[in-house]
């Protein structure tokens, strides 16, 4: 940011005493952290999103700048070097950049500073739906985390929704679908009820949690639910701080238990072992 404003006032300096040297373009490298954010990353989201307003006020006083959001950049530089960096973005639904594309962009960028118009102050790159639509074909709920789960995604949201709904109706033409509600689903709170209908013809109370938890865990880590083995420790699925806090968000909120954080960490904490706290605390 203070780099940012040196860089701005030492430019002024020389268009003050002459128009001519107005600079013809000025680009900012943000990231898409300044749109997205991340928990565990405050200052960094906070500093891009002030290179993302800075460009648009740079542009209101008719001088060219350009913030672009850049995502994952792969095949070069620190994810390509570390690739669980990775893992963990595409979690959140941004899609990566090769080089080719990355350098594309940038020149995209520079030739849109000509045009003055405020509104191409900011370029956000990595939220391309096509890669959300692929996860989605593949069986994962991508609706409930990541880039989707913002309002202003609403209209992206409300056109994957209605293709998931089209494809159901389709799978379901033609056939009947009765779900006989097992005994131990008369005995849960009223409140949890809606969040165990999809689950309610299951032999037990046990069996049930354990779908939902592991449904729910299969779409954060983005792993096949049969690939998933329920006595395997949590970590050892890449289980990191975002991932245990987002998890751990969801028991309570769907469920109403807690938790606590470290025993979702913990090398002992397994699908098995989380749904036999779960049962114990309805």
């Amino acid at each position: 940011m203070q780099g940012t404003w040196n860089l701005h006032n030492a430019l002024q300096v020389h268009v003050d005493k002459d128009l001519k040297n107005e600079p013809p373009f000025l680009l900012l490298t943000s990231s898409v952290s300044g749109t997205v954010d991340t928990a565990t990353e405050s200052n960094y989201c906070s500093a891009n999103g002030f290179l993302d307003a800075f460009a648009r006020w740079h542009r209101s006083r008719g001088q060219a700048c350009v913030a672009v959001g850049l995502g994952m950049i792969s095949e070069v530089g620190c994810q390509h070097e570390n690739p669980e960096i990775e893992s963990l973005l595409l979690l959140k639904s941004i899609q990566p950049l090769n080089e080719d594309a990355f350098l594309q962009i940038i020149d995209l960028a520079l030739n849109n500073e000509q045009d003055g118009r405020i509104d191409d102050e900011h370029l956000l790159t990595g939220l391309e739906s096509s890669a959300i639509r692929e996860l989605s074909a593949q069986g994962f709920d991508v609706t409930s985390h990541g880039v989707l789960n913002e309002s202003r995604s609403s209209i992206l949201l409300a056109s994957v929704l209605a293709e998931k709904e089209s494809q159901d109706v389709t799978s379901q033409h033609g056939h009947a679908v009765v779900v006989s509600a097992a005994e131990w689903f008369t005995s849960i709170p009223s409140t949890l009820s809606p969040a165990f209908a999809q689950v309610a013809d299951s032999d037990t109370l046990r069996i049930a949690i354990m779908q939902l938890i592991k449904t729910r865990f299969s779409n954060l880590i983005l792993v096949a639910i049969d690939q998933i083995s329920e006595e395997k420790p949590l970590p050892s699925f890449g289980v990191d701080i975002m991932i245990a806090s987002e998890f751990r968000s969801w028991l309570w909120t769907v469920l109403r238990i807690d938790i606590p954080f470290l025993d979702i960490m913990s090398t002992k904490t397994s699908l098995g072992v989380l749904a036999e706290l779960v049962k114990g605390k309805l």
